[in-house]
């Protein structure tokens, strides 16, 4: 496997990401337990998720990662489909307050870089609010990175130009596509498979990424059995690791 080893540096370096990424999400209700320490073999980073665009909410319903574990441990924010409505989607007074947090020190010490899960917005045109926000987190020394469903956020007004300026923000530090979804056609009550996610714009945008693409998959699974590989090769998608949702 090429970016399975379990030798990759667990350590952060001068505030650069290590690569190639492996890494998972510590989710407060989805996907399934991780057993130990480490969510997933070779692991060099983690992050935390729990929907909430709101900073305080967010913190109070984490998972938290293990302090065992010596990896770079981020934070998530932001979501798709909360059961509290609103609470996961982005708008001007949303970010804003979130950076005002970043610039404040307001994030837990423990984390030495966010993740920002843009899956819905109520309104459109907050792409020059987003390139402030990763700005600042780049500011105060933190590692970024963006999180979507699929190529493109699902529940976005303008969710085409906003990923293409996404993709080109050279503050964040690598582009994190969610390629679980459901139903599969071999169980259809289930998200276990990798069919490439929410298919919003197209995958050519991604083509020209300036900064490296890691997907998040259901499990291990479809990396160790070359379904991943093989799904960016089809699509002529260069990758610089993986993230996973449970252990399997």
């Amino acid at each position: 496997s090429l970016f399975h080893n379990s030798s990759i540096c667990t350590t952060l370096f001068s505030g650069a990401v290590v690569f190639p990424v492996v890494g998972w999400f510590e989710e407060t209700s989805f996907g399934g337990t991780f057993s130990s320490p480490i969510g997933t073999p070779g692991a060099n980073m983690a992050s935390t998720f729990s929907g909430y665009t709101d900073l305080t909410q967010n913190i109070g319903t984490l998972k938290l990662l293990s302090t065992s574990f010596t990896g770079a441990k981020y934070i998530t924010l932001g979501g798709g489909g909360c059961t509290v409505a609103g609470a996961c989607s982005w708008d001007q007074t949303a970010i804003a307050n979130l950076q005002a947090n970043i610039l404040n020190n307001r994030i837990p010490s423990i984390y030495t870089g966010i993740g920002f899960d843009i899956e819905e917005a109520s309104v459109s045109g907050l792409l020059p609010n987003f390139k402030s926000l990763f700005q600042a987190a780049k500011s105060k020394g933190y590692l970024v990175f963006v999180t979507v469903s699929g190529n493109a956020p699902y529940g976005v007004p303008d969710k085409c130009p906003l990923m293409t300026g996404i993709l080109a923000d050279t503050n964040v530090d690598f582009h994190v596509p969610q390629l679980y979804g459901g139903p599969c056609p071999s169980n259809p009550s289930t998200e276990d498979c990798l069919i490439g996610g929410a298919n919003e714009c197209g995958w050519d945008m991604w083509k020209s990424a300036r900064s490296p693409i890691v997907p998040v998959i259901y499990k291990k699974l479809y990396k160790d059995n070359g379904e991943l590989d093989q799904w960016a090769a089809s699509l002529g998608i260069t990758l610089k690791g993986y993230m996973v949702w449970t252990p399997l």
